[in-house]
């Protein structure tokens, strides 16, 4: 099907969209995290004025970012999460529709859109993007490229008209690029392999040296900021150049690379796997552009990435890069042409030829699906660790100014199990030890609470993923301190689908009355009162208890079908196993939460609720008697019925 000139370019642009929104609009849902906590706290005692002359304390000069972020706290009174992650989807959107104007430059087949497109569809699904795009943090690396690219775009119309204000709106783009980010101080360069590409008549190298003395210029400024970056941006030796050129060569070449964790499997080495994929695939690609008479696009693609890393490979450690895949990003612009090109030479110029065409179709297939569900994993994980932040952002709305609250087992990161690419971390960061749940709240909710956060593996488990706990590395009698100090206590449950904070309770130090209550269990345990409420298929049960310390039962939580048989349960010692009975103080008064999922049960029914201790030892039960006077045969206190029919949908 043909379709008329006029519409080739918005069918294009619809496509890029749609893909972009399909890869990233979960972004849209995230909170505030990882580095954008630093950056926010840093910003809150900034004006626009000081945003501009000093970046005192920043380990780097990017002030157009905080320009814009402060423009936004100024007019509207406070951060978005929103409204940031929301700028950052649009920048990637926009690129990607640079990057295929960019490519119809490059083109001598003016009647193809398609080509242009599927370079811009390789920039949108670009794997290492990942922690650029949903992260409004890393904003610096998107303008930057927007600016990279509207001014190498303005110097090519400058080179074809001739007018002199294309050439000022390439320099004024320049600058706003190094305000974004240092990356682009070689643009200049850029700009030479652009003209090197184009037809000698066009080519105007002389005002090139305008974007060399503008980057000098800009330089001595950038250098008497007062910007910290000591111990991070130094020259390297030769075995980290190394290193980090085989990592960025991975993100070239990165369509082929998972084929290196099947030599891994074999006992290769990660570096010497990358390597040996990498070779075969750029000579592959070189072969197919010569004899397509391509291959000043393939040198194009090649020199552009390498002149955008080639900074980070010197100056950055290894560690550091290969913890920063974002640093690839304005590189991509480079790897997406490259590879967009690749199909374009395998598809022929002219000539109908059904197996070049086919072969054509599944190249671009092999590109970008895998480079997608890539993307796609690691939107989901963060979805995935970001979930109790979120309930973090509910609690805190909810709470009142002094209540202290603990949170247990917070995720500070999360990785798969198994990486696509041999070498790099491809997981997620949320949180790190410079930062404070104080920090998390204060840019997420606007305002703070006496918050902390604790490891504690008692209570831990494995996943299919790896994960990360945000916190000191608490014992029992530690844990037991903090508890006591909290007003509600959280705990992070983690499953294969999913990561969810809990409400565990809290211990009131107050007296309970004695043998008072719903029932007494033995001699040392009574349970003063129970309630229950419905919240989104979710019932949650409250116990309070009071009990002399050294005991070490378990509580159990039963919902009866009418005729008594179990329909769901849930089983664990106070606060989900984290202050059990053994260690109680005298006259601790505990509230305990037990959450039971009843998203699975029939609602056209009515359930009792029944409570009761056990020894996990043996399981055998501890006889209650109720405050009625009763023992239950089944060593079970029935506290009362509900009926989901009737239940709340949806949170108070």
């Amino acid at each position: 099907m043909r379709y008329p000139a006029r519409f080739k370019p918005l069918i294009a642009i619809g496509l890029i969209a749609a893909a972009t929104l399909l890869a990233y609009g979960a972004a849209l849902r995230l909170p505030f995290f990882f580095d954008d906590l630093q950056h926010l706290v840093w910003l809150r005692g900034q004006t626009l004025g000081s945003i501009l002359v000093s970046e005192a304390g920043r380990p780097y000069y990017r002030p157009l970012q905080f320009l814009a972020w402060k423009l936004y706290e100024t007019i509207f009174g406070n951060d978005s999460a929103l409204a940031y992650h929301a700028l950052n989807v649009f920048l990637h959107l926009v690129n990607a529709c640079l990057v295929m104007l960019l490519a119809r430059r490059l083109s001598d087949q003016k009647d193809r859109w398609w080509p242009a497109a599927l370079a811009g569809l390789i920039f949108v699904v670009f794997p290492f993007a990942y922690q650029v795009v949903p992260l409004p943090a890393s904003l610096t690396h998107p303008m930057a490229t927007l600016f990279v690219l509207l001014a190498l775009l303005a110097y090519d119309r400058f080179q074809t008209t001739g007018r002199y204000r294309w050439l000022m709106a390439a320099l004024g783009c320049a600058l706003l690029a190094f305000l974004s980010n240092e990356s682009s101080f070689l643009l200049a360069g850029l700009i030479a392999v652009f003209v090197f590409m184009r037809s000698p008549r066009d080519r105007r190298w002389l005002w090139i040296g305008l974007f060399v003395l503008l980057a000098a210029i800009y330089y001595l400024w950038y250098h008497n900021q007062q910007a910290d970056s000591s111990g991070t941006v130094a020259l390297r030796g030769l075995e980290p150049v190394l290193q980090n050129s085989i990592y960025v060569l991975e993100g070239l070449t990165f369509p082929s690379q998972p084929l290196g964790q099947l030599l891994m499997d074999r006992g290769l080495g990660d570096q010497l796997a990358v390597v040996l994929v990498a070779v075969i695939t750029l000579a592959v690609l070189a072969g197919l552009f010569f004899r397509a008479r391509l291959f000043r696009r393939f040198v194009f693609g090649v020199v552009w990435y390498g002149l955008c890393l080639a900074p980070a490979v010197v100056l950055l450690s290894h560690n550091y890069l290969i913890n920063s895949p974002r640093l690839m990003y304005l590189g991509s612009v480079g790897a997406a042409l490259m590879w967009a090109s690749g199909v374009e030479a395998v598809w022929g110029r002219d000539s109908f030829r059904p197996l070049r065409r086919l072969a054509a179709v599944i190249l671009a297939a092999a590109i970008l699906i895998p480079s997608l569900v890539f993307v796609r994993q690691r939107m989901d994980l963060y979805t995935l660790t970001t979930a109790p932040f979120q309930s973090i952002i509910a609690a805190a709305d909810g709470a009142p100014p002094t209540d202290r609250l603990l949170f247990v087992n917070l995720p500070a990161w999360a990785g798969p199990a198994r990486n696509w690419y041999p070498i790099g971390h491809e997981g997620v960061l949320l949180l790190y030890r410079d930062i404070s749940l104080d920090d998390f709240l204060q840019a997420n909710t606007g305002h703070t609470l006496p918050a902390g956060a604790v490891q504690f593996d008692n209570v831990s488990e494995p996943q299919a993923y790896y994960y990360g706990i945000y916190g000191p590395s608490l014992n029992w009698d530690a844990l037991g301190a903090e508890i006591r100090q909290a007003d509600r206590v959280y705990l992070t449950r983690y499953a294969p689908e999913h990561i969810e904070l809990v409400e565990a309770g809290r211990v009131a130090n107050t007296a309970a009355p004695a043998q008072s209550g719903v029932a007494t269990f033995g001699d040392a345990v009574v349970l003063e009162e129970a309630t229950w409420t419905t919240c989104d298929n979710q019932l949650t049960v409250r116990l309070n208890w009071s009990a002399a310390p050294g005991s070490d039962w378990h509580v159990f939580v039963h919902v009866l079908n009418p005729d008594g048989t179990l329909a769901a349960q849930h089983d664990s010692p106070p606060l989900l196993g984290l202050y059990p009975f053994w260690q109680w103080s005298q006259g601790d008064q505990v509230e305990d939460v037990h959450p039971i999922d009843v998203s699975q049960l029939p609602r056209d029914r009515a359930y009792t609720l029944a409570v009761g201790l056990y020894d996990p030892g043996n399981g055998q039960r501890l006889m209650p008697l109720t405050g009625a006077g009763e023992q239950p045969a089944d060593r079970a206190v029935r506290i009362g019925q509900f009926s989901l029919e009737r239940a709340q949908t949806a949170c108070d």
